[in-house]
């Protein structure tokens, strides 16, 4: 994402009134940030990519973040469960829910993304 992308999600994240979108902030800089769509019951929770190309993975940083991102949505609405999706060709993102306390709820079959069809994988995580 360009820059100005980044200060129209902070923009847009300062005006809700509840916590939905949460900076990954290392060394005082963002580095990457975690999406948040409250429904009644049920939360849709998507980790975004680090922005920072310069930023090396496997070091917990995500895990971490998408961890202490559902403690704040948990602990400040009315949420009692948060699901979320991860492609199947990534182990990546599903290992950094996993190790957030995520469960693997199931697959999902050609779901469609920017016009072409890709497989899913689901987590869930309960209050």
């Amino acid at each position: 994402k360009g820059w100005g992308e980044g200060d129209a999600f902070i923009a847009q994240a300062a005006a809700k009134s509840r916590p939905e979108d949460f900076a990954v902030v290392i060394g005082g800089k963002a580095v990457g940030g975690i999406g948040f769509a409250p429904e009644t019951d049920v939360g849709r929770f998507t980790p975004e990519r680090l922005l920072d190309r310069g930023f090396v993975p496997g070091t917990g940083v995500m895990t971490a973040a998408v961890a202490r991102a559902a403690e704040q949505v948990f602990a400040n609405t009315p949420i009692i469960r948060i699901f979320a999706a991860a492609y199947a060709s990534n182990p990546a993102s599903q290992r950094v829910l996993a190790e957030a306390g995520f469960r693997f709820g199931g697959g999902h079959r050609a779901f469609v993304v920017n016009g072409a069809c890709v497989n899913g994988c689901y987590y869930e995580l309960l209050k």
